[in-house]
C-alpha cells in the first residue's frame, strides 16, 4: 500500500490502538479476530487487504486512524514518502502535490527555455525544503547556568513528564537539585514506553574527561575563590538521572540517555 511495508503499517496500527487505550485482545474482539491474528498484523507478519484495514481503523475510531486510509492512497512521485507517523505528513503531501504540478509544467511542450529553468529552480528549492521538514534527527544543545531549566526544557518538548493527580508536573530527568545534566538524549517514538540508559565505556568516559580538562586548561578560567569552592561543595556535580531513570513509564516517546 503506497510503498509502505506491512511492518510499518502494523507498527502504526499498534500505536493508534495504544493511544486510544485499547488492549490488543479488546481490539481483536471488536473486529472478530483472534488475538494471535492481530498480533501477527501489528508485527508485520500478516498483510491486510483494504477491507480488513478499514475494519480495524473504524474499530479504533480516532481521527488519526480514519486518516490512515487516505494517507495510504497517496502516490509520492517527486518527494520522499514520509513515515506514517511523521507529524508533518499532511504538509509534506501539499508540497508533493505542488512539486508534481511544477514538474508537469516544466515538461510541457509549449514552455519556453527560460521559464522552464525557473520552474526547475522552484522544484529544486521545494525538494530541498521538504527534505528539511522530513528530517527528524536534529542535534540541539542546551547550554546555560545551573538551575535555569535545561533538563526541564528537554523533557517538556517531547512530553517526557510524570503527571500525578494533584501534584505538579515533574520532568523525567533530574531537575532542580543543583546538579549538572551531562548526557545525550535520543527520542524515539513507538508502542513501548520507558527510559533506557546506556553507560559509556570506560575509555570513552576517559576521553570525555580529557577533552573537558583540555578545554578548561586553555579557556583562561578565573582563579578559584572561597565562594566558588563553597558552591562546589554544596552539591554541584553530575545529576542523578541513573538513580531515577527506572521510574514509571511516561509520554509517547522513549528517551535514551548516554551518560
Amino acid at each position: 500500500m503506497n510503498g509502505q511495508t506491512p511492518m510499518a503499517i502494523g507498527h502504526y496500527l499498534a500505536q493508534l490502538r495504544d493511544h486510544v487505550g485499547l488492549k490488543q485482545a479488546e481490539l481483536a474482539r471488536m473486529v472478530t479476530w483472534s488475538p494471535a491474528v492481530l498480533s501477527r498484523v501489528e508485527s508485520g507478519e500478516r498483510e491486510l487487504n483494504g477491507d480488513e484495514l478499514d475494519e480495524v481503523l473504524c474499530a479504533i475510531g480516532t481521527a488519526d486512524a480514519l486518516k490512515l486510509g487516505e494517507r495510504l492512497q497517496r502516490r509520492w512521485e517527486v518527494l520522499l514518502a514520509p513515515p506514517l507517523n511523521h507529524p508533518d505528513q499532511d504538509l509534506l503531501w501539499e508540497a508533493e502535490r505542488a512539486a508534481q504540478q511544477l514538474r508537469a509544467l516544466s515538461a510541457a511542450d509549449d514552455v519556453s527555455a527560460s521559464f522552464q529553468r525557473r520552474l526547475d529552480e522552484y522544484l529544486e528549492e521545494l525538494q530541498y525544503l521538504a527534505g528539511l521538514v522530513l528530517k527528524r534527527e536534529h542535534t540541539v544543545a542546551f547550554i546555560g547556568s545551573i538551575g535555569i531549566g535545561k533538563s526541564t526544557a528537554i523533557c517538556r518538548m517531547p512530553g517526557l513528564e510524570v503527571h500525578d493527580d494533584g501534584a505538579p508536573v515533574q520532568p523525567v530527568l533530574e531537575a532542580g537539585a543543583g546538579g549538572i545534566t551531562v548526557c545525550e538524549v535520543h527520542l524515539n517514538t513507538g508502542p513501548q514506553y520507558g527510559i533506557v540508559v546506556e553507560p559509556c565505556p570506560d575509555e570513552e568516559i576517559r576521553q570525555h574527561v580529557t577533552d573537558f580538562a583540555d578545554h578548561i586548561s586553555h579557556a583562561g578560567i578565573p582563579a578559584r575563590t572561597e565562594e566558588t569552592e563553597s558552591a562546589e561543595s554544596e552539591g554541584q556535580g553530575i545529576s542523578r538521572e541513573i538513580e531515577t531513570c527506572h521510574s514509571q513509564p511516561v509520554g509517547p516517546a522513549g528517551a535514551k540517555g548516554k551518560e
